[in-house]
């Protein structure tokens, strides 16, 4: 029976107005008739429900056969099935006839008396499609490695097929190292099938192979499903591999059988490597807080008393068990050894709503907090950081919050001061100090929390200082007593009398402007009397809501004005105007700048976030650089902080200890300094020194001719110089660029070697060569680029003009017959610098090109006919101008 109204007892149809129902205390065929071909495959579906409370009041047969009647149905498809109440189920069965013709497809179903209605909706037979493939490639991973590292995926291997009637199998891998610097990296090679998922897993392994040169195969059998199917090759690296070298590799083919047979993927050889580097490897530390500080105390776990702890676990093994917190010992820390990326997690033995922990990271980079705001810790999760570096050094209780952005340290980021728990203390300064000679404006963003009306304390401070007291005491002094020399903005929310506080007409929430660590209002270091910031007669809340203001902090040198201008608004909340260079630093016009906050009996979370920094005029600002083989470089870092430590200490640095050491490097190495100032804050800053290294070998020429359906490419050396060998390499664009083959070199050679190699032809197009030359200890160079079209020949001259050239370069045409005309320029290493698209020419046409940003050196200016292919280079010289 059809229903198109009725919803009661679950006979609403599942989709669109109409279902199918059976009534109560009944049994009863449907029959569908259809056309079947013999050996196809074919799939019926439908979906099913009963108002019942068990499967064994209503059920449901499918069958087909070849008359429309209970007898008729000779091939059973779905087997008795009972329904559940509630939701429509999923029921759907596969057939293949015998034969070709007409069949009934019959659903049976039965119902006792105790559900109303079966309902049936959705029916549909379709043929199935056998399984074919579609297409291959492969995706690179870039993630770094380290010596030891194991199954570290280098590519994976995704395989597109559609349909799932006859699945086949892949059978095997043909892969190559190609990439890697050196093969004795890898101790194994595995490759993992995931299924259909595009989460890289290891936990079915398809094959393995050695490590070897050349093409490797893996062999293996794995049914494919439809869809996308996910391969993994990872590597072993061994425990002595080089630091700094690579490894990556490339599939060549798979094969399958089925009727596939090999395929070759798309792409080959994606872009990118994997890197090995020095396990990375910091501290990590663990702080404990309880909200009254009088610790966690005990608990009754079910058979004792016990106390309430914590364990720390790395990758879910224990490293810290059962540490806890006494009474009084607020902020007590305990330190473990951690992993960069590892998974940092924490058990909970007996969580109460007074609890809280942190982890932070190196620097302070924020992992975890658990038990915030009086809320019971229950253990939860966070990742290791080894290599934040923060623009701000942290003391006391505060740490980086888990606000987005935080990590990065830039524009945004936000800074827990203390948490919403008594006696807390802290300050964070900015690690590049402020030159009041200079004008400055700094913008940031302040939250003080929920607490009011006696419970909420204590506030921020804004402050520049210019010692190295970095933290002052907790409470009414809002962690900033006792700095000095200092000037501070209060940012205060609560009423302290022993402090004459301001407070006309009940109003709590001000700012004021002091000296020298006191923020007693009736003391002498006040510099600019208190202003109101909103009201809070102990019933509104005033900026203790929990809502986020701004204020920006103005200095203008020439008036010796410091402003704060409050939420917005245009003109200045408060001022001081004095010679505080001269009055307050002793004549110091260099201060640090940062904030602090404190809590004592009344709590509350304040944060801070910086939302325009001031220039920078006093930090390192190195720059990469390039110097040619044999050359050295000395380091234009300022003499400014109290003292620089140079890395990597390998003999290429001539004092690791000052500020502007020579170096003298081989090969290109990224250096780092550790730049510590007087208040024992470390900033990194880092360049990379490019070596332009001569070639290995001396290439006297490099050519190529057609000859019948092949390319003949030639090259002649005169000296080599522990030379290993040559990579021919094509390209049809000058960006993409394909491995040909290797050729062996000598190795060591004072005389001419002639080397040669014939492309096979594939189009009648320009093409471009290029040797790749390694050296034996794994460097190398790409020599210049050369040109050959097999269409014909044609002939063209032209002249450069001014050679030497310090900014615009002239090439004038003359007599020639090319139409067009591609120019480009390489360095001293074959590096495309420069490079224009083709350009009709006519008789004597003149071609300008701005070689102004081009580095000193010598170059190579190339120039490609585009209707022969031919290539004419002349050597050019770029001085500075």
């Amino acid at each position: 029976m059809a229903n198109s109204s009725n919803t009661n007892y679950n006979r609403t149809p599942r989709t669109g107005s109409f279902n199918t129902t059976l009534i109560y205390s009944n049994s009863d065929w449907i029959f569908i008739p259809i056309s079947l071909t013999a050996g196809k495959t074919y799939e019926i579906s439908l979906f099913a429900r009963q108002d019942g409370s068990t499967t064994s009041n209503a059920s449901i047969t499918i069958s087909y056969g070849t008359s429309a009647s209970a007898a008729g149905m000779t091939n059973s498809i779905v087997a008795l099935t009972g329904l559940t109440s509630g939701n429509y189920q999923e029921i759907s069965g596969e057939f293949s006839p015998s034969s070709t013709g007409i069949y009934y497809v019959g659903i049976f179903g039965a119902i006792n008396g105790t559900p109303w209605y079966i309902s049936l909706d959705d029916i549909s037979i379709v043929e199935l499609t056998p399984m074919s493939y579609v297409t291959s490639v492969t995706t690179q991973n870039t993630d770094y490695t380290y010596p030891a590292d194991t199954d570290h995926h280098i590519i994976g291997i995704e395989i597109e097929t559609f349909g799932y009637i006859s699945p086949f199998d892949v059978t095997q891998f043909n892969i190559n190292m190609n990439g890697s610097t050196d093969i004795s990296d890898v101790s194994n090679i595995n490759l993992y099938y995931s299924g259909t998922s595009s989460t890289f897993s290891t936990s079915n392994l398809f094959g393995t192979v050695s490590p070897a040169t050349g093409t490797l195969s893996i062999n293996g059998t794995q049914t494919l499903s439809e869809g996308t199917n996910y391969f993994w090759l990872t590597y072993d690296i061994a425990s002595n591999a080089t630091i700094n070298n690579y490894v990556d590799a490339e599939c060549v083919q798979i094969t399958m059988n089925g009727g596939i047979g090999s395929q070759v993927p798309r792409t080959t050889a994606p872009s990118g490597n994997c890197q090995i580097l020095d396990i990375i490897t910091c501290e990590h530390k663990i702080t404990l807080y309880d909200y009254e500080n009088d610790g966690w105390g005990t608990y009754w776990n079910g058979s004792a008393t016990v106390d309430r702890t914590v364990d720390v676990l790395l990758d879910g093994t224990p490293v810290l068990t059962d540490i806890t917190l006494a009474s009084g010992d607020n902020g007590t820390y305990y330190t473990f050894e951690v992993e960069e990326g590892a998974t940092i997690s924490t058990l909970v033995y007996g969580g109460s709503s007074q609890m809280k922990y942190i982890i932070t990271g190196g620097n302070g980079d924020f992992v975890l907090e658990d038990g915030s705001n009086m809320t019971t810790p229950t253990g939860t999760s966070g990742t290791a950081t080894c290599d934040f570096e923060s623009l701000f050094t942290l003391n006391g209780d505060a740490y980086f919050s888990e606000a987005s952005g935080a990590k990065a340290n830039s524009s945004g980021d936000e800074i827990t001061l203390t948490s919403d728990i008594k006696t807390q203390k802290s300050s964070a300064w900015f690690n590049y100090m402020l030159d009041l000679s200079e004008d400055f404006e700094i913008d940031f963003t302040m939250n003080f929390g929920t607490r009011n009306a006696g419970t909420g304390a204590d506030g921020i401070v804004f402050s520049l200082q210019g010692d190295c007291l970095s933290c002052g005491g907790t409470g009414l002094s809002i962690g900033y007593g006792g700095i000095s020399p200092s000037v501070g903005i209060e940012f205060d929310t609560y009423y302290n009398p022993t402090m004459t506080d301001y407070a006309p007409s009940g109003e709590w929430d001000h700012v004021a402007i002091f000296k020298n660590g006191s923020n007693d209002h009736a003391g002498t270091d006040v510099l600019a009397a208190s202003v109101g910031l909103a009201q809070d007669a102990f019933s509104n809340v005033g900026i203790t809501d929990g809502a986020d203001y701004t204020a920006t902090v103005k200095w203008t040198a020439s008036s010796n004005l410091l402003e704060m201008y409050w939420n917005g608004s245009p003109t200045a909340t408060i001022s001081y105007s004095n010679d505080i260079v001269t009055n307050i630093f002793s004549g110091n016009n260099l201060v640090y700048w940062g904030f602090t906050s404190g809590t004592g009996l009344g709590t509350n979370k304040h944060t801070v976030k910086v939302t325009s920094y001031p220039t920078i005029t006093n930090a390192a600002q190195l720059q990469d650089e390039e110097i040619d083989q044999g050359d050295t470089y000395q380091s234009e870092l300022n003499d400014f902080a109290a003292s620089y430590t140079w890395t990597p200490n390998d003999g290429t640095i001539s004092n690791t200890a000052i500020h502007n050491p020579i170096f003298s490097p081989t090969v290109t190495t990224t250096y780092c300094c550790d730049i510590e100032d007087d208040c024992g804050n470390i900033i990194k800053d880092c360049f990379t020194l490019t070596v332009n290294s001569t070639l290995p070998v001396e290439l006297l020429s490099f050519s190529a001719n057609c000859l019948n359906d092949e390319v003949l490419l030639n090259w002649v050396t005169a000296n080599e110089i522990n030379s290993d060998y040559f990579v021919v390499q094509r390209s049809d664009d000058l960006f993409n660029w394909k491995d040909l083959t290797y050729v062996e070199a000598a190795g060591n050679s004072n005389h001419n070697l002639n080397y040669n190699y014939n492309d096979l032809l594939m189009k009648e197009s320009i093409i471009y060569y290029r040797l790749k030359i390694v050296d034996m200890d794994g460097s190398f160079n790409n020599s210049n680029v050369i040109t050959v079209s097999c269409k014909g020949e044609s002939d063209f001259n032209f002249e450069l003009y001014p050679n030497p050239v310090n900014q615009k370069l002239t090439v004038r045409f003359l007599n020639n017959d090319a139409e067009s005309v591609k120019l480009y320029m390489t360095n001293s290493i074959g590096q495309i610098v420069y490079q224009t698209k083709f350009v009709e020419l006519e008789f004597s046409t003149e071609i300008n090109l701005d070689v102004s940003n081009l580095p000193e050196g010598i170059y190579m200016l190339n120039i490609v006919d585009n209707s022969s292919g031919r290539l004419v280079s002349r050597k050019l010289v770029k001085q500075k101008f």
